[in-house]
C-alpha cells in the first residue's frame, strides 16, 4: 500500500510566481500517483513543463493495471486508463469495468423489480399472506430451474 500525505493547512501567498493557481475553498485538491510505476528522475521533470491538465494526461498516459475486482463468481483483474479528469468519475470507472457494469445492471434490475412489487397492489396483497407468498416462491424457483436447464 502506498503512503499518502494529506495537507490540511492553507498558506496565503502575497505575490504568486509562475503558474500558481489557488484552489477555491469549496474544492478539494487531490494529489496521488496515477500509475504503479516508480518515480523517475528529476531531470525529466525539469524538461517537461505542461500548460494544462490535458497535456499532463497526454504526456503520462496514466494506466492502472490488474485491479482486483470481486465479481459474484470470482476475482477478476481489470485495467483502468485515464485520459482526462472526468475518467475518475464513478460512471466512467463503471463503463471501463465489465465486472462493475454487470453488477450495476444486476442492481438496476433488482431495483426495478422492487419498484414494481411495491407499486403493484394485487401482488402486495398476494405477498401479505404467508402461504400465498410460499406458493409464489415455489413458482419462481421452478421457473429458475427451467431457465437454468435451458441455458445449459
Amino acid at each position: 500500500m502506498s503512503l499518502k500525505t494529506v495537507i490540511s493547512q492553507v498558506e496565503e501567498i502575497d505575490e504568486a510566481q509562475g503558474d500558481v493557481v489557488f484552489v477555491p475553498q469549496n474544492k478539494v485538491l487531490y494529489v496521488d500517483t496515477f500509475n504503479n510505476d516508480a518515480p523517475s528522475n528529476s531531470e525529466e521533470y525539469e524538461l517537461y513543463s505542461p500548460h494544462n491538465i490535458d497535456e499532463v494526461f497526454a504526456h503520462y498516459q496514466p494506466l492502472v493495471k490488474d485491479v482486483e475486482m470481486s465479481s459474484l463468481d470470482d476475482v477478476v483483474l481489470e485495467d483502468f486508463a485515464f485520459h482526462s479528469i472526468s475518467d475518475f468519475d464513478e460512471e466512467e470507472l463503471i463503463s471501463q469495468s465489465s465486472t462493475m457494469s454487470e453488477l450495476r445492471s444486476t442492481i438496476n434490475t433488482c431495483n426495478n423489480i422492487t419498484h414494481l412489487i411495491e407499486h403493484n397492489r394485487a401482488l402486495r396483497q398476494l405477498l401479505a399472506k404467508e402461504e400465498d407468498k410460499q406458493a409464489l416462491l415455489q413458482i419462481f424457483s421452478a421457473i429458475k430451474r427451467e431457465l437454468d436447464e435451458h441455458i445449459k
